[in-house]
């Protein structure tokens, strides 16, 4: 009989718990798997850094379960020891390595711009028709950064909506007679109000042509930050706008500091306390291909993986 761990590698963050399975091979029945059970011994090579907290038989197989203390690598191994007349007289052992990943204590709030299917722009790409939804695919791009936060160690990262609609309602009862404009200042106010416990809040947007910008010249990323606050430090804007350029090969890149007063979101974010807000423009969907780079999951995906690398990168060298 062979013991095997089927995975190579795992990975686990600090002060979480994971279980590994070890299988048996040939599968043995009841009276042989509650002696191999007697006789299995799990064990790291590296004690500070994971402990092995209690193992049991399951069926055709082992489990242990491992709680990881420190970032750093280490082995696990599952052997069989002095049962002869199981593994034919040789011991029968696997090993699987564990990468430990540090958790941030840092608290991080995302929030997609605009609602729903908001905020649509008409276009035609190679001869077919399709309309880009801001609201919608900047919900994604959250949901993907989230996991992606959470996947790298910012366990304390959330959405601020629970769903893609809008907190507030236009023209409800009290604001029956408030522009659009108007509406949506007051929506995103709300929305900024909720940073306030928050290390870092940024609101997820794709841009469209304002007064200094034509149709032809909408191809560059854009991070902006407010002229107050702990974001001032480090170049966490310019990063940020770089890896978005880069990341949707888009020719140029913007990090400006505007006074927040222009943005209710930063506004009132900046009132409520967190200490680092932006709001970052993932290229013009009035352009045709960003607008198509943008309606892709995949794309999407890669995008967050870069944003939450700046992310990281930030914290790790402010703290």
């Amino acid at each position: 009989m062979k013991l095997i761990i089927p995975e190579e590698r795992v990975s686990i963050l600090t002060g979480k718990r994971k279980m590994i399975i070890a299988k048996f091979y040939p599968p043995p029945n009841q009276d042989v798997r509650e002696l191999i059970s007697q006789h299995i011994k799990w064990s790291t090579d590296k004690n500070n850094i994971v402990d092995i907290i209690s193992s049991k038989s399951l069926n055709e197989q082992s489990a242990v379960y491992i709680s990881a203390k420190n970032p750093g690598s280490v082995k696990i191994t599952a052997e069989i020891k002095n049962l002869p007349s199981i593994t034919g007289g040789v011991p029968t052992s696997d090993s699987i390595s564990v990468t430990v990943k540090p958790t941030f204590p840092q608290k991080i709030l995302i929030d997609a711009g605009h609602y729903a299917d908001g905020n649509t722009f008409d276009h035609i790409y190679n001869g077919e028709e399709f309309t880009y939804k801001e609201g919608r695919q900047m919900w994604k791009l959250q949901e993907f950064l989230v996991q992606e936060l959470k996947n790298i160690g910012f366990i304390k990262t959330e959405r601020l909506r629970e769903n893609n609609e809008s907190i507030t309602t236009w023209k409800e009862p009290g604001h029956e007679n408030e522009s659009w404009e108007f509406w949506m200042g007051r929506e995103n106010r709300i929305r900024g109000e909720k940073a306030g416990d928050y290390d870092l809040f940024i609101q997820l947007h794709s841009n469209a042509p304002k007064d200094w910008i034509t149709l032809d010249e909408d191809n560059f990323s854009l991070v902006i930050r407010p002229a107050h606050g702990l974001h001032q430090t480090g170049d966490f804007a310019d990063n940020l706008e770089a890896v978005i350029k880069n990341t949707m090969e888009l020719q140029g890149d913007k990090a400006i500091t505007i006074d927040e007063n222009e943005y209710a979101v930063l506004r009132a974010a900046r009132d409520s306390g967190c200490p680092r807000y932006f709001l970052a423009e993932n290229g013009f969907h009035t352009n045709v291909n960003s607008a198509r780079w943008l309606d892709s999951d995949e794309n999407l995906k890669e995008l967050a993986k870069a944003y939450a690398e700046v992310i990281k990168n930030y914290f790790e060298s402010t703290s």
